[in-house]
């Protein structure tokens, strides 16, 4: 049995922890609803990077098997007859086909050398194209995005992550 003073003094002090607890847990879900927030942005950019890193290796691959049949088709160049039916046989290749439409009928040596001027150009082209690949590859840095949903991670952990040390540095 309390007084009626000492029961609405310990009731006010109830009501305050609640309503203190009440703040924090709207404070909590609304640091949860940013944490979210933040976690489908990064995921989308996860998404985006790997996108980008398959539409690299496809086109990487690609350039990789039209070098492999060029090459495959100039280590028979010397056989006229052997040369067409390879260029045929890879005439899905644009540059193949490019080099059968110039050998002509693959009669004589003249028909054979301009089959092959065609593809040691194209050839040229396809590593050129490489390069670009390659330039592209070094500009856009997957660390760069990782370092950057890394950096949100550390603001959503509330601290900073402990500075890497570097391959010779003794911790």
């Amino acid at each position: 049995h309390k007084s009626v003073a000492e029961y609405k003094a310990e009731s006010r002090r109830v009501q305050s922890e609640l309503d203190e607890k009440a703040n924090l847990l709207e404070s909590a879900r609304a640091e949860l609803a940013s944490a979210n927030a933040d976690l489908a942005s990064a995921r989308a950019q996860l998404a985006e990077c790997k996108v980008q890193v398959e539409s690299f290796a496809a086109r990487f691959e690609r350039i990789k098997a039209e070098l492999a049949q060029i090459a495959e088709c100039l280590s028979v160049r010397g056989f006229l007859g052997s040369f067409k039916a390879k260029l045929a046989e890879f005439a899905e290749n644009p540059i193949c086909k490019a080099a059968l439409a110039a050998g002509r009928d693959f009669m004589t040596a003249r028909d054979g050398r301009r089959a092959e001027k065609v593809l040691v150009n194209g050839a040229r082209e396809k590593v050129v194209e490489m390069e670009g690949l390659s330039r592209e590859m070094g500009e856009w840095s997957l660390l760069d995005e990782v370092g950057d949903m890394r950096g949100a991670r550390r603001e959503l952990d509330g601290h900073e992550a402990p500075a890497r040390p570097l391959d010779n540095q003794v911790l």
